[in-house]
């Protein structure tokens, strides 16, 4: 926010359990670092194709057309065609080792894929370790707050009472 106005949040937070066995290794499949590995790993295998093609002859096809003379709006038309074959025989071996880089980086995007695919699965088995505790620590928190409340109003009826010491009965209302 480009404003330093304060925010004011109202309710709670919403807390759901968690899902019983959920399928990690589709939703890592789906994640943006995995899907951005994908893309380059593609990327790779169209650099493989294009530099297998500097193997293959090309053929280039040219045409042009105009019209010439004095006046501004010429009459005499004109033509050309042009046709060009182009057959690779040696290069000092360049379409050789460019295929063999290709194929290289090509396989270094794979595994860097796979690698991605291990890094969110993880990733996504820690996350989810770390909901689950968190959901049964708030549990466990709730509980203790619970027994602390009723310690509570325990303490302060035995304090009124004189059945409990002003120390005791601090420490649990510090507790508290």
């Amino acid at each position: 926010r480009d404003t330093s106005d304060g925010v004011e949040i109202s309710g709670g937070v919403p807390v759901s359990a968690p899902q019983q066995n959920p399928d990690l290794r589709k939703l890592s499949v789906e994640t943006p670092s995995y899907r951005q590995s994908v893309a380059q790993e593609e990327v790779a295998d169209a650099g493989i194709l294009t530099a297998r093609s500097s193997f293959f002859p090309s053929l280039n096809l040219t045409g042009t057309t105009g019209r010439t003379g004095p006046e501004w709006f010429p009459e005499n038309s004109k033509w050309t065609l042009g046709a060009g074959l182009t057959i690779p025989l040696f290069n000092g071996g360049k379409d050789y080792y460019s295929t063999k880089a290709a194929t290289a980086s090509w396989k270094a995007a794979s595994a860097t894929r796979e690698n991605a695919l291990r890094q969110s699965l993880v990733i996504l088995k820690q996350n989810y370790s770390s909901f689950t505790e968190a959901v049964q620590k708030l549990e466990v928190d709730r509980a203790f707050r619970e027994a602390s409340e009723s310690r509570e109003k325990i303490a302060k009826e035995k304090y009124n009472n004189g059945l409990l010491t002003f120390d005791d009965w601090d420490i649990i209302e510090n507790d508290l």
